[in-house]
């Protein structure tokens, strides 16, 4: 994989985080309060590093779903992967982890003007810029999931998902898929139903949501 990488695209992309835009701006206040608990408690090297928007941002009781692992959450909500990018000296470098896994794509892809070729991109990079810093890290993409209240995005979401699954196979066994779309559509790619694994905003989680992405995301966890 990383031999292939466009090494061009790699620059592009990383010239292009350089430039902070208002959004990125807007996370200051939290990647502060990162750097102060980090200093208040120095991560454990080698851990595993869960970052991504606020479906992992609001999952405050994520370490008792996962006993005997170490875990720290770095998710911050309303989130892109390009913000991650951005602040991946905050986000991930403290950690040095041995695992990281990631969610994003429902903010990203719920704007018309990025595409999910761009998503790619910014997987790709991420990736690649892991790879750079720790070689031996395993990365683990969680799909999109189908929230209800972002219905009219499913095509794009969906497309998302397979092209980001493909990548994944491609990328050798340091980079994997975990797959949550399928677990909670029927058969006609429609939430089983809004109210088993989403909130009344039909945007993020409940608890049985958080048990289901808990049980998808477990056998991938790596151990020390």
């Amino acid at each position: 994989m990383r031999n292939t990488f466009p090494t061009l695209l790699l620059f592009i992309c990383l010239v292009s985080l350089a430039m902070p835009s208002p959004a990125q701006e807007h996370w200051r206040k939290d990647m502060e309060a990162f750097r102060r608990l980090d200093a208040a408690n120095p991560p454990a090297q080698g851990e595993i590093l869960f970052v991504g928007s606020s479906t992992f941002n609001l999952w405050r009781d994520y370490a008792a779903y996962f006993p005997g692992y170490t875990i720290a959450n770095r998710g911050f909500g309303g989130s892109s992967l390009r913000d991650v990018l951005y602040f991946y000296e905050t986000l991930v470098k403290p950690h040095a982890p041995r695992q990281i896994v990631v969610y994003e794509g429902d903010n990203d892809l719920n704007n018309d003007r990025y595409t999910v070729a761009q998503f790619m991109d910014d997987v790709a990079c991420f990736v690649h810029l892991t790879q750079i810093c720790y070689p031996d890290c395993m990365v683990c993409f969680v799909s999109i999931k189908p929230s209800p209240a972002r219905r009219t995005m499913y095509a794009k979401y969906e497309e998302a998902n397979r092209q980001l699954r493909n990548f994944c196979e491609q990328a050798g066994e340091n980079i994997q898929y975990i797959d949550i779309w399928s677990l909670m559509v029927d058969a006609d790619g429609e939430p089983n139903d809004a109210t088993n694994y989403f909130l009344d905003d039909r945007l993020h989680l409940n608890a049985a949501g958080y048990a289901l992405l808990a049980a998808a995301i477990t056998p991938y966890l790596t151990t020390d």
